[in-house]
């Protein structure tokens, strides 16, 4: 009976597991979350009624071959829920929830949970013999293959030199810290720095308990995520834009004939947002024919950009952002942070304004890292990734965007050689397809990987 081990119960474990026991009738499934609540994940814990999916529900079904599940669950429980709605996040962490207790009543006892933190694995089993994987509870259990499912990393601290801010109660390091959240008072003054999603979600969560004090949110461009079209206004499903069959490979003139694109769109009546959607198929090649050169080239001067217009924002997040920033209750500056700076209770951010050569403080009760998640695994503290580094089972990729993997998801070792043991799913495989976040991906890569892990031959390329 092959045991397959699954660290990490977020979307993308939750949906390996489901996929292992639904593709099996004798594998055994060892699912492993450090915060005990198996299925929604950091992503989907939310409680806030205002976080919302940024996808809206007819593309959020946790199956690729039956894309209409969530819809239908959802419309089960309210019928005026529409395909192009855009639901709360809480909701789609029920609805993996009822999957994942689906999945486990049908398989019995071939499917156990385990509330705890991982700390290692080793050795790998490659020659046959099973895999340890050891719980900072002291427990060790033995798999024939295991699966990193470990989702995004905390955002790395601010490049600004640490003058004493790290370790200040008024440095929130976790955004999704939502009890450090609630305790901020109403009349606090909040420097966030980040401008994106993330930025986006606290700011929506502090508007909602009626904070009235200042807010302002830095980042290097000062872009805000743009916002989907309303749900009245259906997408327009058009091909990719001609120039990228011939493209060279070259980040520039991939950026100018989307703007091409875009521009002639906009003659013809085109919503912009559709010749994004156009390439998000082939994506994964388009990274793939980037060398090593234009994809730093890509990272340092565009992702920026590309972010901005590909990750948007529900229309009611970016209406009540726009309407945040109209009342001035909400500034969004584009600029350099200089430091941070412990002064007493709080903490003076020093930022420079872009085209400016004088630089600004603003003190804030409360500094929030909304930079992101760090995709760096070298700085990674979790124990897990820094044993699997430590003993050269895994490798960070060249651009420092996530975990270097085979074709079929098996980790590549520090020698450069794949294992056989050990797989990896979700974002921290950025740096095979570069568009690894959104449920769409996420879902069929979970499939695949749960194929390649019991063994099923060879595994087709996940597009």
């Amino acid at each position: 009976m092959t045991t397959i081990a699954i660290i990490g119960g977020g979307f993308c474990g939750a949906l390996t597991a489901v996929h292992v026991l639904r593709n099996s009738s004798s594998a055994r499934v060892v699912l492993i979350e450090r915060s005990g609540k198996f299925g929604p994940g950091l992503a989907y814990s939310t409680p806030s009624p205002v976080h919302f999916l940024n996808v809206p529900a007819g593309n959020m079904s946790a199956f690729d071959d039956d894309p209409g599940h969530f819809l239908r669950w959802t419309q089960e429980r309210d019928p005026a829920v529409t395909s192009g709605s855009f639901l709360a996040r809480a909701v789609y962490g029920q609805y993996l929830q009822s999957v994942l207790a689906a999945e486990r009543a049908r398989a019995g006892g071939r499917f156990r949970e385990i509330t705890g933190d991982a700390t290692s694995i080793g050795p790998m089993g490659d020659g046959g013999s099973p895999t340890t994987v050891a719980l900072a509870s002291g427990e060790s259990l033995e798999a024939d293959r295991v699966v990193l499912a470990l989702g995004n990393a905390l955002p790395r601290h601010p490049p600004v030199p640490d003058e004493g801010c790290w370790t200040h109660p008024a440095y929130l390091h976790n955004p999704w810290d939502f009890d450090a959240l609630n305790r901020i008072l109403p009349d606090e003054p909040v420097l966030i720095v980040g401008a994106g999603l993330t930025m986006m979600d606290v700011v929506m969560s502090l508007a909602a308990r009626d904070h009235a004090g200042r807010i302002l949110a830095v980042s290097r461009h000062g872009l805000l995520p743009r916002p989907h079209r309303s749900p009245s206004k259906p997408p327009v499903h058009r091909d990719p834009p001609a120039g990228l069959k011939t493209w060279n490979g070259s980040a520039r003139v991939l950026l100018h004939t989307l703007r091409d694109a875009v521009q002639r769109g906009a003659g013809r009546g085109t919503d912009w947002r559709d010749v994004v959607t156009s390439i998000r198929s082939i994506t994964p090649d388009l990274w793939k024919r980037m060398d090593a050169c234009e994809r730093d080239r890509f990272l340092i001067r565009l992702r920026s950009y590309w972010d901005v217009v590909r990750h948007r924002a529900a229309p009611e997040t970016g209406a009540a952002v726009a309407d945040l920033i109209a009342s001035r209750r909400l500034s969004v500056r584009a600029g350099r942070l200089l430091s941070l700076r412990p002064s007493g209770a709080l903490i003076d951010g020093v930022f420079r304004p872009r085209g400016s050569c004088i630089s600004q403080v603003f003190r804030g009760a409360r500094v929030i890292n909304c930079l992101g998640p760090d995709t760096d695994i070298g700085r990674c503290p979790d124990r897990l990734v820094r044993q699997l580094l430590a003993s050269g089972a895994i490798a960070s990729d060249p651009h420092a965007i996530g975990i270097e993997v085979s074709e079929s998801g098996f980790a590549i070792g520090s020698d450069g050689v794949p294992s056989t043991s050990m797989l990896v799913v979700g974002p921290m495989r950025r740096a095979q397809y570069w568009e690894n976040t959104a449920v769409p991906e996420l879902r069929r890569q979970a499939a695949q990987v749960a194929l390649a892990a019991l063994g099923c031959g060879a595994v087709a390329k996940i597009p």
